[in-house]
């Protein structure tokens, strides 16, 4: 966003909420909140509720279609441009590529972590806040 990556997850959908807030504000966005989150989250969708409005459509020209969906993981976007009724180009934005960025919000919690966790708890902390924000592909965890 604006040059940056910007997270999007359950966490961010449910930033709102009194338990989400005050668990980001006592602990951080840690392993504890995101799984928090992702709780909070699933009991608002069970509870008939928290079903997000449409992407507004401001900006689009004619042939250009564009799908914002807040799926599990985060908002995943998808984007056509049809020329002559042949597609031109077509793009997805998945949330992994977003929280997984070099500069992204895994990036800077593993790097939060590295500071606190113990040499010998670094590694399954790692796995876990990975795990955490679900990314949508398998993984391998390089110690260096």
């Amino acid at each position: 966003w604006a040059g940056e990556p910007c997270e999007t997850s359950p966490y961010t959908r449910v930033l709102g909420s009194a338990l989400v807030r005050d668990l980001s504000a006592r602990c951080g966005n840690g392993l504890l909140t995101r799984l928090a989150a992702a709780l909070v989250e699933v009991a608002g969708l069970a509870a008939g509720g928290g079903h997000p409005e449409p992407a507004a459509e401001d900006g689009l020209t004619a042939g250009v279609g564009l799908a914002q969906v807040p799926a599990a993981r985060g908002l995943l976007v998808h984007r056509v441009r049809v020329v002559d009724g042949l597609v031109r180009d077509y793009r997805i934005l998945a949330p992994t590529e977003w929280n997984f960025h070099p500069k992204g919000v895994v990036a800077a919690g593993l790097a939060s972590l590295s500071t606190r966790a113990e040499p010998c708890d670094f590694e399954s902390l790692a796995r876990l806040y990975i795990t955490a924000l679900d990314p949508c592909v398998d993984f391998t965890l390089q110690l260096n």
